[in-house]
C-alpha cells in the first residue's frame, strides 16, 4: 500500500521527469522543432493543472476509488498511445490526456491517507510516502535517458503505460473505497467558488501562491531547457544527462534535510526570504560563468545544485504559509496552490520554447526572472499579516 500511494503521489513527476531527457530527440524527430517539443512538454501541465480543481470535489461526491480508476485508466491508455503517435500535434494531445489522468494520483493519494488514518498517524504515513515519492524525480531522468539510448524515446511512454496499468489493476482488485462520508454538495459550483473567493481576497494567500508559482517556474525552466543545454550544447548523452541530474536532486534532498532542521528556529517567512536570496545568487553565478565562456557541465550543474538546495527551503514553507491560515478550507487552498504550480510549468515550457537559445546563459536569464519575481511576491504580499485562521 505504501508503494502504491507513493507512486500515486509521484505520478506527475514520473511523467515529467522521465520525458525530460528525450526532449531533444522529440524535437529532432519532428523537424528539429524545439518550440514544438516544449509545447509537448508543457501540454502535460495544462491537463494536470485543470484537473487539480476537479478531482478533489468529485472524489468527495462519488468516492476515491472510481475517480482514481478513471484517471489512471486514462493515463495508461494515453501513455500507450505515445508509442503510435506520428505527429507533433498528436503528441501534444497525448500529453494533455496524460496530465488529466496523472493528476488523479497525487490529489487522491493524500485524500486516501486522510480517510484511513487519524491526524497524527496520517502525518507519519505521509512522511513515509514522501520518501517513496522523493525517489521518483531522482531516478526518472536516468531511467528515461537509459531507455532512450537503448530503445528510443517512445520507450519512455511504454514504461509509463505499464506503471499506470499496474496501479489501475491494484486499485481495481485490492483497494477498498476509503471515503465513508460522500458529500452531495461537494461539486456544487457556488460552494466551490465561495471557498476560492475567500482565498483570493487574502493577500497572504495570494503572496505565497505567487511565490510557489515563480519557484516552480524557475524549476521547470531548468527541466525544460536543461536537456538542450547538456545534450545539444555540451554534447552529453541522455544517460549522462540523467546521471548529472542526480547532482541536482542531491541538492534538493540535502536542502530538505536542512530545512527540516531549521524550521523550528526560523519562521516560514524567514526561510522563504533566505531561500529566495540564495536562488537569485545561484542564477547570478550561473550567468557569470556563462559570460566567462566556461562550457562545462560542472559550471551549470553545481550552481543549479545550490539553487535546488534553496528551492527545498522555499517550497514546503510557502505551502505551509498558504494553507495553515485556512484550516476549514485547507483542501481548496491546496488545490488552488497546486493549480498555480502546474500553470507555471506550462508557462515555463512556452518561455523556453520561444526565448531559449539552447545555451546556459539563455537558461540562466529565464531562471533569474522567476527568482526575482518570487522575492518580489514574498516581500510585498506574503509577508503581510495573515487573515484570521478561522477563514
Amino acid at each position: 500500500m505504501v508503494l502504491l500511494l507513493g507512486l500515486l503521489l509521484g505520478m506527475g513527476s514520473l511523467a515529467v521527469d522521465m520525458v525530460t531527457p528525450v526532449l531533444p530527440a522529440i524535437a529532432a524527430e519532428f523537424g528539429n522543432d524545439m518550440a514544438g517539443a516544449q509545447q509537448a512538454f508543457g501540454a502535460f501541465f495544462l491537463g494536470f493543472a485543470t484537473m487539480q480543481l476537479v478531482y478533489g470535489p468529485f472524489s468527495d461526491r462519488y468516492g476515491r476509488r472510481p475517480v482514481l480508476l478513471v484517471g489512471l485508466g486514462l493515463f495508461a491508455v494515453a501513455s500507450l498511445a505515445g508509442l503510435l503517435v506520428t505527429s507533433l500535434g498528436g503528441l501534444i494531445v497525448i500529453r494533455i490526456l496524460q496530465g488529466i489522468g496523472a493528476c488523479s494520483g497525487p490529489v487522491l493519494a493524500r485524500a486516501v491517507v486522510r480517510d484511513r488514518h487519524p491526524a497524527q498517524e496520517s502525518a507519519r504515513v505521509l512522511s513515509r510516502l514522501l520518501t517513496v515519492m522523493g525517489l521518483i524525480p531522482t531516478v526518472a531522468p536516468l531511467i528515461g535517458g537509459v531507455l532512450h539510448d537503448n530503445f528510443g524515446w517512445r520507450a519512455t511512454f511504454a514504461v509509463q503505460a505499464a506503471i499506470g496499468a499496474a496501479c489501475f489493476l491494484y486499485i481495481l482488485f485490492r483497494l477498498d473505497e476509503s471515503n465513508r462520508h460522500l458529500d452531495p454538495r461537494a461539486i456544487h459550483i457556488r460552494h466551490m467558488l465561495g471557498n476560492f473567493a475567500t482565498l483570493i481576497r487574502s493577500p497572504i494567500y495570494l503572496g505565497y501562491v505567487l511565490v510557489l508559482f515563480f519557484v516552480f517556474l524557475t524549476l521547470f525552466v531548468y527541466l525544460a531547457a536543461g536537456p538542450f543545454v547538456f545534450m545539444v550544447y555540451l554534447g552529453h548523452s541522455a544517460t549522462e544527462f540523467g546521471l548529472l541530474f542526480l547532482i541536482s536532486m542531491f541538492g534538493f534532498i540535502l536542502g530538505s534535510y536542512l530545512s527540516g532542521r531549521m524550521s523550528g528556529r526560523y519562521t516560514p517567512a524567514a526561510l522563504v526570504t533566505g531561500g529566495s536570496v540564495v536562488v537569485i545568487g545561484g542564477t547570478l553565478v550561473l550567468i557569470g560563468l556563462a559570460l566567462l565562456g566556461v562550457a562545462h557541465w560542472a559550471a551549470v550543474q553545481f550552481p543549479v545544485m545550490v539553487i535546488f538546495i534553496a528551492l527545498s527551503f522555499i517550497i514546503p514553507n510557502a505551502i505551509a504559509g498558504a494553507i495553515n491560515p485556512y484550516p476549514r478550507i485547507a483542501g481548496t487552498a491546496s488545490s488552488g496552490a497546486g493549480f498555480m504550480q502546474m500553470v507555471s510549468g506550462l508557462l515555463a515550457a512556452l518561455l523556453v520554447g520561444h526565448y531559449h537559445d539552447g545555451t546556459p546563459l539563455g537558461m540562466a536569464l529565464l531562471m533569474l526572472v522567476g527568482a526575482l519575481a518570487m522575492l518580489v511576491a514574498h516581500v510585498f504580499l506574503s509577508r503581510r499579516p495573515a487573515a484570521p485562521a478561522g477563514d
